[in-house]
């Protein structure tokens, strides 16, 4: 973050955080102050995204993702969970981006990534049409789940639906990699400091 002022929204935007842990709050509010203030989710993807996907993509271009689904009811269900950011290998000739797909979870969903395999589906249907048309080339998305329910939790991967399962036809189920976030596990303190 670039100004002490920044910071100081962050931490405020952490304290927001921390009231939504201990009051149950759903996250409404904190998106659209997210979203509202790009700085804020940059420090927020700043802070959750691994190291290795932080180096491969340029944070100060963060922007809400407005073509991201066919689907009307999605695109409005995502519209302001969804976030591009261009890769570093992005240029005016070959430009590249990656497609952030946060999804907020209360309730522990058995299915989740069930539910994360459908959502990328539909938007990468939706991008193969786009580049067929020659409109623009397939974005990579990342599902990032953030979780705020009142209990710990740890959702499974889609090939756990089918444990236990004959490991010859485990290969042959698709698996939909995704990066949790558990506020219910991070203690207070960690919170706060994030920024």
């Amino acid at each position: 973050m670039d100004t002490i002022g920044q910071v100081i929204d962050f931490h405020c935007l952490m304290l927001d955080i921390g009231g939504m842990k201990k009051k149950n709050h759903d996250p409404d509010n904190l998106i659209r102050k997210m979203v509202k203030e790009l700085e804020l989710s940059e420090a927020f993807f700043r802070f959750l995204l691994p190291d290795h996907i932080k180096q491969l993509i340029r944070l100060k271009t963060l922007r809400p993702a407005e073509d991201a689904f066919a689907d009307e009811a999605l695109q409005e269900y995502f519209s302001d969970t969804i976030f591009e950011v261009e890769l570093n290998s992005s240029s005016e000739e070959n430009p590249q981006s990656l497609l952030l797909l946060v999804e907020y979870v209360r309730d522990p969903d058995e299915f989740l990534a069930l539910q994360l395999m459908e959502y990328l589906l539909e938007s990468y249907c939706h991008q193969a049409e786009q580049e067929m048309a020659g409109k623009r080339k397939m974005r990579p998305i990342l599902p990032l789940v953030f979780y705020y329910g009142p209990l710990s939790w740890q959702p499974k991967t889609f090939p756990e639906l089918f444990e236990p399962i004959n490991e010859i036809l485990k290969e042959y189920i698709p698996d939909v990699p995704f990066l949790f976030f558990s506020l219910t596990d991070t203690p207070d303190e960690e919170i706060l400091n994030m920024g």
